[in-house]
């Protein structure tokens, strides 16, 4: 199947800012289907399931976007968030460390991704606290 990748990325860009999640997600999943996907069609396709409460897809989605790109610090954030919302802190912590560590890396980092980066930092030390109040 041949796609045109940069025309189905922008429709379902635009669907996901309109709100239709559902198309979004189906144009997504062409692309990756085609096999000319790459970490951010991943993590869009993630931001989909997610709006569309698809939490399993959504995992699949994050996990694809690190497989592609490890250093991906939205897809490293994303997997702490679902670690975290899981019940998974420690895991959670580990993937919040590791994109606080990238993010001080990157010069000019997106305005959306200091406050995400901001807010992972304060959810690893208040982990890595609750841990260190445990082991007391």
């Amino acid at each position: 199947m041949t796609i045109d990748r940069t025309t189905a990325l922008r429709a379902g860009t635009a669907a996901l800012e309109n709100g239709d999640a559902l198309t979004a997600r189906r144009y997504f999943e062409s692309i990756l289907g085609a096999g000319v996907g790459d970490a951010q069609t991943s993590i869009l396709l993630a931001i989909a399931c997610q709006k569309l409460g698809d939490m399993p897809a959504l995992h699949r989605a994050i996990d694809q976007a690190l497989a592609f790109d490890p250093r991906n610090l939205h897809a490293l954030l994303m997997k702490g968030d679902r670690l975290a919302a899981t019940g998974n802190a420690r895991a959670a912590a580990q993937f919040y460390g590791a994109a606080v560590t990238l993010a001080s890396q990157v010069q000019n980092l997106p305005p959306v991704l200091v406050d995400y980066v901001r807010r992972a930092a304060e959810s690893r030390d208040r982990i890595h606290a609750h841990i260190e109040q445990h082991l007391r």
